[in-house]
C-alpha cells in the first residue's frame, strides 16, 4: 500500500478550511488562555461551519493545551474544517492530515 505524505497545518486563530476535499487528520493540539470554562471547538466534516461535527473539544478550563492523536487517521468524507468556537480568549491549533 502506498503512504502518502501527510501534510500540517499551524497556528490557527480564526474558523479555516483545512483541506476542500475527503481527507484524514491525523492529529490536533489546542492550545488555548483565556476561554470560558464549557465552551468547545469542533472539527467539521465539510467545507464550512455547516457539516457535521466529527470532533468535539471541550474545554475544561480558562488555559490549557489538549492533543488528540489519530495513528491511522480519522476520516472525513466531504472535507475537514476547523471553527474555533470559543467566543473568549485565544485558541491556537496545529495538526496533520492528509
Amino acid at each position: 500500500m502506498e503512504r502518502k505524505a501527510k501534510a500540517s497545518f499551524g497556528l490557527l486563530t480564526a474558523d479555516t478550511l483545512i483541506k476542500g476535499a475527503s481527507g484524514y487528520l491525523f492529529s490536533l493540539t489546542l492550545s488555548y488562555t483565556g476561554v470560558s470554562a464549557g465552551e468547545r471547538c469542533t472539527i467539521v466534516d465539510g467545507t464550512d461551519v455547516t457539516g457535521t461535527d466529527e470532533v468535539v473539544v471541550v474545554f475544561p478550563a480558562a488555559h490549557g493545551t489538549i492533543q488528540l492523536l489519530w495513528p491511522e487517521g480519522k476520516e472525513f468524507a466531504t472535507g475537514i474544517f476547523y471553527n474555533k468556537g470559543a467566543t473568549a480568549g485565544s485558541v491556537w491549533a496545529e495538526g496533520q492530515y492528509r
